[in-house]
């Protein structure tokens, strides 16, 4: 049998193509193909074996067991050494890794006595089918007498309390060394600081025209006519000192007529404001609803919103996240002239990074709500063809592809995402994904070196066999 799907997180370890279940005695064996680098068809690169212990089986008895199941693997693979992740065994062989793990239930506690509660058993399953366990059960607790009034439903005795620990069952997986090297997933908790290797999802940005380019760019252009803008836009610091700068210079872009100057200083206020928060947030990050990092200035945001919300529609808030969040009104009337001047065109590609949405959570247009690829693919289709050698558009495409995948994945619907509803996006989806690919390909031909391909790929290959990609960045969720 083969299936798709059922992948939850869908991070590289986990992103395969193809599984196969063997079902032996008291067990099951996975077989998982995946698109490696560049490939176009998908190859066998990870086994699985679950083995289901018998009931009452003992720990001590396994736990002999996997020891020596581990060193008969150590000896045939040439592993030196295993280490221990939170109770999974890795071991790296020559071209072979191993992870293996002992699922072991233990003794349940003595239920509470309270007339308010009553334990329930239910049935549980592995829905992700991380670790092949199927059909195992387990104890649930949750309220179900009232205070007063009826009493429930007489419901079935509960199961005999565990008493003493039980094995469940012994997870064996082996995977290549090439699947090692392109998701590192024997090595991922000894990088959490490395955030250059090829096991994370770029799905964002930067990219040729990312924000360092972008500042750059400004900055020479403001160092002539508005070199207090400049040096405030290269500051290092958010200062509320900095906000009486800004305000001048904005009220003074103001009263030009449009024009390309005008248009500059809005998206360096913009582009000032979205610096400055990545500032407050602070590095290791900080939970803004505990007020600003340490060692920001704790009155900037007062001031910012004092002096450019009404005027500008520009304002910060802390999300329910913790994290700062503000509101890109400094280019509300720089994003209709795309197309006309660069820093139109970088105000247009914003918007588009951020689904065209505004709000402080989901979009509270009716006519958009969680679909933020709806006005990506409306505007963005316009602009590139009206457009093509805009310095963005490039970019553009690339997040036009991205929505149209966003609405094809969606006809998919994956653990996680039991909110969506797959009918709503079924009708269109085989025009998103044809139009999907056909960007992508276009993408890949036009800029081969860029960094993100190699992953663009792999969810290429993907879409072709209309298998889900599991990419979602544009629809939002306030959940």
């Amino acid at each position: 049998m083969s299936w798709v799907g059922d992948y939850d997180p869908l991070d590289e370890f986990h992103y395969w193509a193809f599984a196969c279940d063997a079902r032996r005695d008291r067990g099951v064996r996975t077989d998982f193909a995946y698109f490696i680098d560049d490939a176009e068809t998908p190859t066998l690169e990870r086994i699985r074996f679950s083995v289901v212990a018998p009931q009452g089986a003992r720990p001590e008895d396994w736990t002999r067991s996997e020891a020596a199941l581990l060193e008969r693997l150590s000896s045939a693979l040439a592993i030196t050494k295993w280490r221990d992740r939170d109770g999974l065994r890795v071991g790296i062989g020559r071209d072979r890794i191993v992870e293996a793990k002992l699922f072991v239930a233990l003794p349940e506690p003595e239920p509470s006595a309270t007339p308010t509660f009553q334990i329930l058993s239910y049935p549980t399953a592995d829905s992700t089918r991380s670790y092949g366990h199927y059909d195992k059960t387990g104890t649930v607790r949750e309220v179900m007498r009232p205070m007063g009034g009826s009493a429930p439903p007489p419901q079935p005795p509960p199961p005999p309390r565990r008493t003493q620990a039980v094995v469940e069952s012994l997870v064996v997986t082996c995977f290549s060394g090439r699947l090692e090297s392109q998701t590192r997933e024997a090595e991922w908790d000894l990088h959490d600081e490395d955030s250059t290797g090829t096991w994370e999802w770029p799905y964002g940005r930067p990219a040729p025209e990312g924000v360092d380019l972008r500042k750059a760019n400004v900055l020479r252009a403001l160092r002539g006519a508005w070199p207090e803008m400049a040096s405030v836009l290269d500051s290092t610091r958010a200062g509320s000192d900095q906000i009486r700068l800004v305000d001048a210079a904005v009220a003074k872009a103001d009263r030009l007529s449009d024009s390309d100057e005008k248009d500059l200083v809005l998206y360096s206020a913009h582009l000032w404001a979205n610096l400055k928060i990545s500032e407050l947030q602070g590095s290791p990050t900080h939970d803004c609803n505990t007020g600003p990092a340490p060692g920001a200035d704790s009155t900037f945001v007062d001031a910012f919103n004092a002096a450019f919300s009404a005027r500008d529609r520009s304002r910060i808030q802390c999300d329910r996240e913790g994290a700062w969040w503000y509101s890109a009104g400094f280019i509300d009337s720089v994003v209709p002239h795309a197309g006309i001047n660069r820093w139109a065109d970088y105000a247009f590609l914003d918007r588009m990074e951020n689904g065209w949405n505004v709000d402080y959570y989901c979009s509270s247009d009716t006519t958009i709500g969680s679909d933020e690829f709806r006005p990506m693919i409306a505007r963005g289709e316009p602009f590139v063809k009206a457009h093509p050698s805009s310095i963005v558009a490039p970019e553009v495409k690339l997040l036009i592809a991205e929505a149209h995948e966003t609405a094809w994945a969606l006809s998919k619907n994956f653990t996680g995402f039991e909110e969506v509803v797959e009918a709503r996006y079924v009708l269109g989806a085989a025009a998103h994904r044809s139009r999907a690919i056909e960007l992508y390909q276009e993408h890949l031909r036009e800029r081969p070196d860029d960094p993100r391909n190699p992953f663009l790929r792999r969810r290429l290959a993907r879409m072709r066999l209309d298998v889900d990609t599991g990419y979602r960045g544009y629809y939002c969720s306030d959940e």
